[in-house]
């Protein structure tokens, strides 16, 4: 559709302007920017290439396609929607005073997933998902000359450089800020090519070498008393320091705050509460995260893992183990975003275009205060907090309706994966917004929507945190529609609440759990993370940065499990069974309310789970994880 093509072009920060005749747009006049290389054109046209006399212009990114048409799956494996929704609705429990829904059946709605599942891959035993879906393949171009021209009508040519200027390139600023009076304790800005692909993290070091002898005299303590010691803030890329920050007492709080820069579209900026001394991993998803991205990293690990096995601790930084685990996490995250909602789209009739992305994957602290200063600090969950999700999505005939279920569909399949993929990697159990309510469901707690309309009603019957009931409040007020349980929830020793809050005119929001946190956080399975610290050393020495402590904990990380965190990854990047990723996408397509209710939502969130939970890949499937290692059982 001409419309949908040219809102794409814009919504993407693109400069684009319609040319209509006769009522109808005919053409799209928009800004570019191509290369131009100096080659050797006379005589040869670049046929021969001995010495440059003219510049010639180039322009990959144009380029035309063929589209083969996928397999139209209502027709080929009918899945009777409205059926499972029918008796779903039946058998669950709800007041039609307020909306509230419990009791939905789990078991229904696996039957259902694992029965299309079946007649699915009975009917297309031996299918790829290109043949399922459809794909598109660039059509070459192998030319015995290059053309002095450009493939489209240029209208005017606003300058030439040799160098983008800063004002035209997309940049990330970091900062730390512990005082806001006082200005930003750290302050770290990069280009974003300059960052595309590489290892970035957050750390703290100690500030001294005095805090330093005191964090190695602990030794593999369970906690440290932090008002002993006194750390700073460092932004590493590549495991090279870019900038240092202020010292603070370890384990006390700050802001951690994100400023995305683009030369057309306003700024993003995006700040997080984090302590002093946890590690952290800046993921970046700046377009597509793919295998050969994530596979980068694991080649960087298997040195590590070499280097241990040759004894040569001298070549590994902590850096190459903290923050080589935490960003080959964050990357696999994504990377798994990009291709289940890849297919979503595919499926949804949408065309979809990330715009540049984070998540933040940390290894946190636990922190005992007393009187409002930090006494302790000892190890926590890894967790996950991605808080810019950005993509630019048209359906492809210009219906909102399947733009709608796209964005619907794409939130859920994000927040299942905040915690998928801890349980990807390690077995045990985690949690996100999505799971948290599909647990509220099984321990029988009754799920709301809270709407404008039916606010006043709601609230009253909510029984959660002050914090949460006044991000409810203002959310409803902004017109979103939130879907929260009645009260919070108790699994493996975590307590909280998970709920959504959605627009309910586009599908875009957020998926919350306690504490703000847009993401999720691993459980375990009764792991004392005081003793696995998530494959890695102690944090605590960890930021000594000595070499007597780097050695000591360099041999407690083991050769077992870095070996088999590269064997696991290894696994994940090989081609899963997709037939219950099909089964869970196609259904959850048919499964999207026209109407927005409680059950339907809450079907969906349930869905959502149990498909992630389906999908298990052709290694990854057979790891378990016991005391301090990970073992591969196959």
């Amino acid at each position: 559709d001409e419309r949908a093509a040219v809102n794409f072009i814009g919504s993407g920060g693109t400069p684009v302007t319609s040319i209509v005749s006769g009522g109808k747009i005919v053409a799209a006049r928009m800004e570019h920017v191509w290369v131009e290389a100096y080659v050797d054109y006379i005589p040869s046209r670049g046929a021969i290439h001995k010495q440059g006399d003219t510049w010639i212009p180039l322009d990959a990114s144009f380029k035309q396609y063929n589209f083969t048409k996928g397999v139209d799956l209502e027709k080929a494996v009918p899945f009777d929607a409205q059926g499972l929704l029918n008796q779903l609705e039946s058998t669950a429990i709800t007041d039609p005073a307020t909306g509230a829904v419990s009791n939905v059946s789990e078991a229904q709605i696996q039957t259902a997933l694992t029965d299309f599942q079946t007649r699915f891959q009975n009917a297309f035993p031996t299918a790829t998902v290109d043949d399922i879906m459809g794909k598109r393949s660039i059509v070459p171009q192998t030319l015995p000359i290059l053309p002095n021209t450009l493939p489209y009508k240029t209208v005017v040519t606003g300058g030439r450089v040799s160098i983008l200027p800063t004002s035209l390139r997309h940049s990330l600023t970091l900062e730390i800020t512990s005082q806001p009076f006082f200005g930003p304790d750290l302050t770290f800005t990069a280009s974003l090519p300059e960052l595309a692909g590489k290892r970035l993290t957050l750390r703290y070091a100690p500030a001294t070498d005095q805090d330093k002898a005191t964090l190695l005299s602990f030794g593999d303590a369970p906690s440290v008393p932090a008002y002993l010691v006194r750390v700073k803030p460092e932004v590493l890329v590549e495991g090279q320091v870019k900038a240092t920050g202020t010292a603070v007492t370890l384990g006390s709080e700050g802001s951690f705050i994100m400023t995305f820069f683009s030369p057309t579209l306003s700024s993003d900026r995006i700040e997080h509460k984090i302590t002093a001394g946890a590690y952290t991993a800046i993921g970046l998803d700046l377009g597509t995260v793919n295998a050969n991205m994530i596979q980068k990293r694991l080649d960087h690990l298997a040195v590590t893992q070499s280097n241990f096995a040759a004894g040569n601790l001298s070549a590994i930084s902590l850096d190459d183990i903290h923050g080589e685990v935490l960003s080959t996490r964050s990357l696999l995250y994504f990377h798994e975003l990009d291709l289940f909602t890849g297919i979503l789209a595919r499926q949804s009739g949408v065309i979809s275009s990330r715009l540049p992305s984070e998540g933040l994957m940390a290894q946190d602290l636990n922190v005992n205060f007393l009187f409002g200063v930090p006494r302790s600090v000892s190890p926590s969950a890894p967790t996950i907090d991605v808080d810019r999700d950005m993509q630019v999505v048209i359906a492809k005939d210009g219906n909102a309706t399947s733009t709608l279920a796209y964005v619907l569909g794409a939130g859920q399949i994000s927040s299942g994966l905040e915690h998928g993929v801890f349980e990807q990697l390690y077995g045990g159990d985690g949690i996100s917004a999505v799971k948290a309510l599909a647990i509220a469901n099984r321990q029988g707690i009754p799920i709301f929507q809270v709407t404008p309309k039916n606010m006043q009603t709601v609230m009253p019957h909510l029984t959660l945190p002050s914090a949460v009931m006044t991000d409810i409040t203002n959310a409803v007020n902004a017109g979103k529609v939130v879907t929260v349980p009645q009260r919070e929830i108790t699994h493996l020793g975590w307590r909280g609440v998970g709920y959504t809050v959605i627009d309910p005119t586009t599908g875009a929001g957020g998926y919350i759990i306690s504490g703000g946190r847009a993401g999720g956080e691993f459980l375990g399975n009764g792991i004392n993370f005081g003793k696995l610290i998530d494959f890695v050393p102690s944090l605590f020495v960890a930021t000594a940065e000595a070499s007597e402590g780097v050695a000591a904990e360099q041999r407690n990380f083991g050769r077992s499990e870095q070996g088999n965190f590269i064997k696991i990854l290894g696994c994940l990047l090989r081609d899963p069974s997709f037939y219950f990723l099909l089964a869970y996408l196609v259904a959850i397509i048919f499964l999207f309310p026209a109407k927005i209710t409680a059950i339907r939502f809450l079907i969906n969130y349930i869905a959502t789970t149990a498909s992630l939970g389906f999908i298990t890949f052709e290694c990854a499937q057979q790891v378990t994880l016991r005391k301090k290692k990970l073992i591969l059982l196959a």
